[in-house]
C-alpha cells in the first residue's frame, strides 16, 4: 500500500476554488506565502530559513474555516505544519489539543494526537504538527479485507484508550441536549420547504420517543467528529486530528460516529450501505475488549441522531437526495423496536 499523506491541493492550480471570505477576514493573510513566511520567523528564527515556504489546501469550508498544508525550510531539512484559520476565534480549539496533548497523547505516544504548536491571536490561526502517515479512511476504501480489520482495531483502541483517560473539560451534551440541537436546525430545514424534510422530521420525533429508553452511563470525553478521516496511521503511532467538536458525553457517541461514517461511505463508494459491515463489526469487537461494553438502545440512538446531523450537510445538493432518503429509511427502521 501506497504512503499516504493528506491529499494536497496546489493554491495556484487547483480545482478546489478558494475565493475571498468575508466570514474569514484573515484568509487571504495566511494563504500568501510571503506574508505567512515573515509571520512564522516571528515565531520560531530556525523556521523558514528557506526563501520558499509552500502554502497548499487541504479542506476549505466556506464561512467556517481552512485547512492547509504549510511547508517550508529549516537547518535540519524541510518541514510542514498543518495550519488552520477560522472565522471565530480557534483559541479554545489550541487549548483543547494542548490539555489532551499532556494527558498521555503527546507525539510519543502510541495513541496521540497532532502536537499543537502555537495559536496566532491576530490572524486566528491554529499551528499543529503535520503527521507524517495514511489516513484510515483510505484503507478502508483500497485496502484487502484484512488491512481493514486491522485498521478498524487500530481505531477502535485509539478510541477506548481516548474515553479511558482523556480529560473532561467542558459541559455534559446529554441526549435532551442533542435533541435541542438538531430542533433548532430542523426548524430551518422546515421552513426551507425541502422534500425530505417530513422524514426528517418523523424521524426526529422517534428520537424523541426513544429518549427514555436509554441505558444512563457515565460521560467521558469525546472527540465529537470521529471517523476515518480523522484518524493517521503514522509510524510507530496512531494519531487523531480535528479536535474543533471536543464535547463530554455518553461514550456511545463517538462509537456511533465512527459506524454511520462507515456507513457513508460504503453506500457512497461501494453502492451498499452494507459493505463495510465486517470492518464495523471489528471495530465495535475490539472497543468492547479494550473500553467498555455497548449498550444497543444508546448506539442505536446516536447513530440514527449522527445520521440527522449529517444529512444536513447533503440537503443542498440534489444528487443526494437518493442516498439521504435511503438514510433516513434505514434509521426510521432502526429505531422502530425502541419507539413500538
Amino acid at each position: 500500500m501506497k504512503d499516504f499523506n493528506y491529499s494536497k491541493t496546489e493554491i495556484e492550480s487547483t480545482s478546489l476554488q478558494v475565493l475571498p471570505d468575508a466570514e474569514i477576514p484573515t484568509l487571504g493573510l495566511v494563504l500568501d506565502p510571503c506574508r505567512l513566511r515573515k509571520r512564522l520567523r516571528r515565531l520560531s528564527r530556525q523556521w523558514t530559513e528557506s526563501s520558499e515556504v509552500r502554502v497548499q489546501v487541504l479542506r476549505f469550508q466556506t464561512g467556517r474555516r481552512c485547512t492547509f498544508e504549510i511547508a517550508f525550510g529549516t537547518p535540519a531539512g524541510p518541514h510542514a505544519l498543518i495550519g488552520k484559520v477560522y472565522a471565530l476565534d480557534g483559541a479554545k480549539v489550541f487549548e483543547t489539543m494542548r490539555r489532551i496533548n499532556l494527558s498521555g497523547f503527546g507525539p510519543e505516544a502510541e495513541f496521540s494526537i497532532p502536537q499543537p504548536v502555537a495559536y496566532l491571536t491576530d490572524e486566528h490561526l491554529l499551528l499543529q504538527e503535520r503527521v507524517q502517515g495514511r489516513l484510515a479512511k483510505e484503507i478502508f476504501l483500497q485496502g484487502s479485507e484484512d488491512d481493514r480489520a486491522a485498521v478498524a482495531e487500530q481505531c477502535a483502541r485509539w478510541l477506548a484508550r481516548f474515553h479511558a483517560i482523556a480529560p473532561k473539560f467542558s459541559p455534559a451534551i446529554d441526549p435532551n441536549a442533542c435533541l435541542l440541537r438538531l430542533e433548532q436546525w430542523l426548524s430551518g430545514v422546515a421552513l426551507s420547504g425541502h422534500p425530505l424534510s417530513e422524514k426528517a422530521e418523523q424521524l426526529f420525533h422517534c428520537l424523541e420517543r426513544a429518549a427514555p429508553a436509554l441505558e444512563r452511563r457515565k460521560t467521558c470525553a469525546c472527540h465529537g467528529d470521529f471517523s476515518p478521516a480523522q484518524v493517521i496511521l503514522g509510524e510507530g503511532r496512531i494519531a487523531t486530528c480535528d479536535w474543533d467538536s471536543y464535547c463530554v458525553a455518553d461514550r456511545h457517541y463517538d462509537v456511533a460516529r465512527f459506524l454511520t461514517a462507515l456507513e457513508i461511505m460504503a453506500r457512497k463508494y461501494f453502492g451498499s450501505v452494507r459493505a463495510l459491515d465486517a470492518s464495523a463489526d471489528v471495530f465495535l469487537r475490539t472497543y468492547a475488549t479494550f473500553g467498555k461494553p455497548i449498550s444497543a438502545s444508546n448506539l442505536q440512538f446516536y447513530k440514527a441522531a449522527h445520521h440527522l446531523k449529517l444529512i444536513r450537510r447533503k440537503l443542498v445538493k440534489p444528487y443526494w437526495r437518493q442516498r439521504i432518503e435511503a438514510t433516513l429509511d434505514d434509521s426510521l427502521r432502526m429505531l422502530e423496536p425502541m419507539t413500538a
